[in-house]
């Protein structure tokens, strides 16, 4: 039996409302942009109950929802170009309102992270414990990165962190440098927090690379991707021959259309989990039946152990991984794997040591 606190997930729109509104219903995806843009700006000051997490049926008659998936009404550009301090307002409002409903626990989804300063700026909230979900993102990326690394026997490769200085990225760095990766080529837009991230690394005897500039990914053999910029920052020039790019971005900072101009590169979908134990009953969030961002994971697996207060805000920790991943093999019954590898979410098989799209 699932004994579980009530908890929800925040998601929103990625880069187009009429998309993802599709998702619900095929004909509202016809109606223009626009038209949505300026629906949605009316009603800001409310969260919408995107979908309910159901416990998948174990012999009960009636069950009864173990939480929500809370839709901020904005798109992944009108985030980016939205003023924070209004933006931290707004998610203030959506907490009043998950609160008065009973809720928990709340994880930051997506772009609701970084806008938060990663939950920092809600920090001060004692009514509703509150994750960002980035340790145990961190935790599937390096899993998914260890997995590539094995099934294809690549002896030394050099992996690119793109986004190494961020929330994600710097514990990622550090679970790959303390498990034995040294050939690491750290990637992000300020070299002076490169520098102070290196320096951490140098406890686990990794000298790593520095780079400002994407065109450095040329010499890596992975590339793992964990920026938050709702546009594709990943192009073809930038990429080795043969390259296997493990992406972990919402909204998507790789493009189906480098599989097109570069049939020898690899594009995996980073940081998904397999649950079998929850269901999603009204809107999608684009993923299969049973794969949930590690993210959302992160929230359930919390709300699992009745964790009552704020767990991952700002830069995930290498304790915080270490913790929620002891959590996830706690709760292995209710699923919380490494989802099989998918590219824009079709399968990927291994075979004669490469990787394939399912055809």
């Amino acid at each position: 039996i699932m004994t579980v606190s009530k908890f929800s997930f925040f998601v929103h729109f990625r880069k187009s409302i009429r998309t993802d509104i599709g998702l619900l219903w095929k004909p509202l995806g016809k109606l223009p942009e626009n038209f949505y843009k300026k629906m949605f700006k009316t009603f800001l000051k409310t969260s919408y109950t995107w979908a309910q997490i159901m416990p998948r049926k174990n012999g009960r008659k009636k069950i009864e929802p173990v939480g929500t998936v809370e839709l901020v009404p904005m798109s992944a550009p009108m985030m980016l170009n939205a003023n924070r301090e209004d933006f931290v307002s707004r998610m203030e409002h959506y907490l009043d309102n998950l609160v008065a409903k009973g809720v928990k626990i709340a994880g930051l989804g997506a772009l609701t992270s970084p806008l938060t300063a990663g939950g920092l700026a809600l920090k001060h909230r004692t009514d509703i414990a509150l994750t960002n979900g980035n340790a145990f993102t961190a935790v599937i990326m390096a899993e998914g990165l260890k997995k590539i690394v094995a099934e294809l026997c690549i002896n030394q490769p050099k992996i690119a962190i793109v986004g190494a200085t961020g929330s994600v990225g710097t514990c990622v760095t550090k679970i790959l440098a303390r498990d034995g990766f040294n050939d690491l080529l750290l990637v992000s837009q300020t070299m002076l927090k490169l520098q102070k991230l290196a320096e951490s690394l140098e406890g686990y005897g990794t000298k790593a690379a520095l780079s400002t500039d994407l065109k450095t990914l040329n010499t890596a053999d992975i590339v793992i991707v964990l920026t938050a910029s709702d546009s594709t920052l990943i192009h073809s020039e930038h990429l080795k021959i043969g390259s296997i790019i493990l992406d972990g971005t919402q909204p998507r900072n790789t493009s189906k259309s480098l599989l097109i101009e570069r049939p020898d590169i690899t594009i995996i979908d980073g940081g998904l989990v397999e649950i079998n134990s929850i269901k999603l009953m009204g809107g999608s969030i684009g993923l299969a039946d049973g794969i949930y961002f590690a993210c959302f994971s992160e929230t359930f697996l919390l709300a699992l152990e009745q964790y009552s207060s704020h767990f991952c805000l700002g830069n995930a920790t290498l304790e915080q991984a270490d913790y929620i991943a002891g959590i996830a093999a706690k709760y292995e019954q209710f699923g919380f794997k490494l989802a099989p590898f998918s590219a824009f979410g079709e399968l990927v098989y291994i075979k004669n040591n490469l990787l394939k799209t399912a055809a």
